[in-house]
């Protein structure tokens, strides 16, 4: 049973690990096993397509004087990327609680981290031993992933199964 677990994310995907204790009797080492990922419908490159233009800001009027404008697109943009956050988190609540985590490391980038912090502090339990780090790291395979972390301390080091 895996009390450990490990959510990477970004502004448009998300991964959910877990931390595999190993098995003396097939001798197998520890491991992270990803859980599923999750995608941000509204991910940057989609949420380009909802405006008609791919830049706001100045514009002409009929005297053919320039005027800036304001389309409050970033402030879109923000509630797309905390709407996401949210999804993360109540997942990550549904993976803690199946799993009986404990302990969790919470890797993304420091915009993304600073909208799970305000997402998790409701609804995950209290108990949970949450370490963060400060970058984007989703694109990693298991492997570098579980190496990356174990050099940061945020997992146990390669331990070899004892028989």
């Amino acid at each position: 049973m895996s009390f450990k677990a490990v959510i990477v994310a970004n502004q448009a995907h998300a991964r959910f690990w877990i931390w595999e204790d190993a098995d003396p009797f097939d001798g197998q080492r520890q491991q992270l096993q990803e859980l599923e990922s999750l995608m941000n419908p509204m991910e940057p490159g989609v949420a380009k397509e909802v405006w008609s233009n791919a830049k706001a800001g100045r514009n002409r009027g009929a005297s053919h004087q320039g005027h800036g404008y304001d389309d409050h697109r970033q402030n879109h943009l923000d509630e797309f990327e905390r709407r996401f956050c949210s999804a993360i988190a109540a997942h990550g609540k549904q993976v803690i609680d199946q799993h009986q985590i404990r302990s969790l490391v919470l890797v993304a980038p420091p915009e993304v981290l600073g909208h799970l912090r305000r997402e998790i502090q409701t609804i995950w339990p209290k108990h949970l031993r949450i370490q963060e780090l400060s970058k984007d790291l989703v694109k990693q395979s298991a492997t570098e992933l579980q190496h990356y972390l174990t050099q940061k301390k945020l997992l146990p080091s390669f331990a070899e199964p004892k028989h």
